[in-house]
């Protein structure tokens, strides 16, 4: 590729050693253009941009020559696909592509993955113009290699904020949720969203997380759950397991609104609308204002109300044990310091954190707690339940399951409610006996909750962490139980008894547990 040599002169700063280049596309905020980005790093060491440079150009090379790459270009070629792209095009000859969030091209391999397959598609496809690149953590040393392999590195943090004035693709692999919806809310009309392309995580997903409750990333997706209406998604396909930390869960996505009532956003109301008016029961004993005129008919409404509370009262106990079995206990407010670290770790993402991250254990900084699960340092576990006796419980586990089934890693899931033994075996591990569910334990070291599972698969840490667990082939379900984990008992057929001949009296059998089951041999040996 050419390298930025080519660019105007006028158009760029000097920092030291390094030349940041600004771009003549750039249309951020006014705040943004008074405050111009220079590198973490002021000087640029000759020796590191030899070293990168030849990093680079293995990476290319080998994605260039993958299975992943091939099957790439394929989906990219594919009519319907291509016809997005020429509907976007229009008349242009050629769109820029504008590159956010690429991470540390220096520290860590997956960029470099990332970076590799947008210059491909630049060598590939004639119809892709100037490649601009921004991420507040690179370096000078990374700039200026950025520079060499053809493109300008922005001067200016846009915050995913820029007003397409053009067709423009958006290359913004494993980006944060709030950079996504940054750049719909300032395109937000029906000729600028026509002209974007974007390619990031999937809105879908991001669709499925708002399903779940108390999922901090749906604060910063209003306007990304509000385009899935009118965008078309395909979804990128994963060949190869090398590929599957740089793009799990990303896709293209091109939008397609025809009609200004389509970019009401979700709490928006239409002037015309009325006010919903309260849907009262003709009951008199749940209607408050019901008004009691006669004797008569305040005896029978008292003596009714009673029997209800009566009975109501009668179950309270027994709802209660059952919660406490099962329902997350409420979380106790944390102090402002707290808030603020709990807010700082939710914003950034593995890529914002920069190489300083590896000063970080592989999860100590969300719980930085001592509990191990001996026996289990080759494994994940969670502990969780099937039944569906408190909604939310289910819903965490069965969230914590699904993220976990995503990535196609194999877990040891220990159903409480399945096994009492289970729930005897987290209360002493943990050392309490009110125990919350789901709980995960990653090579023995006890995690958290489904709020840490959830907050690290947003965050992008939970691939990391992940990175070195061996995959299942897509679509794989146990012959043995069918993923349940547990079959009946062969022993005593799942009866619990056995008849003894000796004494000629009916036993316990000793190789199930309380419901008859045994673990799966197949899948759980």
């Amino acid at each position: 590729m050419e390298a930025s040599a080519k660019l105007d002169l006028d158009k760029h700063t000097k920092n030291e050693d390094c030349t940041v280049w600004i771009s003549s596309r750039t249309n951020s905020t006014p705040e943004a253009k008074q405050r111009s980005w220079v590198p973490a790093e002021p000087e640029s060491d000759p020796d590191r941009e030899l070293k990168l440079i030849q990093k680079m150009g293995i990476c290319i090379k080998k994605v260039e020559s993958s299975q992943f790459y091939q099957n790439f270009l394929e989906q990219v070629e594919d009519p319907d696909i291509l016809n997005s792209f020429h509907k976007v095009l229009g008349l242009k000859l050629k769109m820029p592509m504008v590159i956010y969030g690429i991470g540390s091209i220096e520290s860590y391999e997956t960029p470099r993955f990332q970076l590799s397959l947008a210059i491909l598609m630049k060598r590939k496809f004639d119809w892709i113009g100037d490649m601009e690149v921004f991420d507040p953590i690179l370096s000078a040393t990374e700039s200026r290699v950025l520079e060499s392999l053809g493109c300008s590195v922005l001067s200016v943090n846009e915050h995913g904020r820029r007003r397409v004035t053009m067709p423009t693709l958006f290359y913004m692999p494993h980006c944060e949720a709030e950079l996504y919806n940054n750049l719909l809310q300032a395109n937000w009309e029906l000729e600028l969203l026509n002209h974007i392309v974007l390619f990031g995580n999937s809105f879908e997903m991001y669709e499925f997380l708002s399903e779940i409750k108390k999922s901090f990333v749906v604060d910063s997706t209003g306007h990304i759950l509000a385009a899935r209406k009118f965008t078309d998604e395909y979804v990128i396909k994963i060949a190869s397991d090398d590929y599957l930390t740089a793009f799990h869960d990303s896709s293209w996505h091109f939008f397609s609104p025809t009609l200004d009532t389509e970019l009401l956003l979700n709490q928006e109301i239409t002037p015309n609308s009325k006010p919903a008016t309260k849907n009262t029961t003709s009951s008199s004993i749940f209607n408050r204002s019901v008004t009691i005129h006669s004797t008569s008919m305040a005896k029978s409404y008292l003596q009714t109300t009673s029997r209800f509370y009566n009975s109501f009262e009668s179950m309270k106990g027994k709802v209660k044990k059952l919660r406490s079995l099962f329902e997350t206990p409420k979380p106790q407010i944390p102090n402002p310091d707290e808030l603020q670290i709990q807010a700082t770790h939710k914003l950034q993402s593995l890529k914002s954190m920069g190489p300083e991250y590896n000063r970080f254990p592989s999860f100590g900084f969300i719980n930085n707690s001592n509990i191990r699960l001996p026996g289990t340092e080759d494994r994940i576990v969670v502990y969780l339940t099937s039944l569906r006796g408190v909604r939310r419980t289910y819903e965490d586990c069965y969230a914590v399951r699904m993220i976990f089934r995503g990535f196609r890693v194999w877990i040891d899931e220990r159903d409480v409610s399945m096994d009492s033994a289970y729930k005897k075996e987290l209360q002493s591990v943990l050392g309490e006996k009110n125990v919350s569910l789901p709980q995960v334990f990653i090579k023995g070291d006890h995690v958290g909750g489904a709020e840490v599972i959830k907050q690290m698969f947003e965050t992008g840490e939970l691939v990391r962490v992940l990175d070195r667990f061996p995959r299942q082939k897509p679509g794989f379900v146990c012959e043995g139980c069918g993923d349940a984990r547990f079959v009946p008992c062969g022993n005593c057929s799942g009866s619990r008894k056995l008849f003894d001949e000796d004494e000629g009296v009916l036993k316990r059998c000793l190789e199930c547990n309380e419901n008859g089951l045994i673990r799966c041999p197949d899948c759980c040996s």
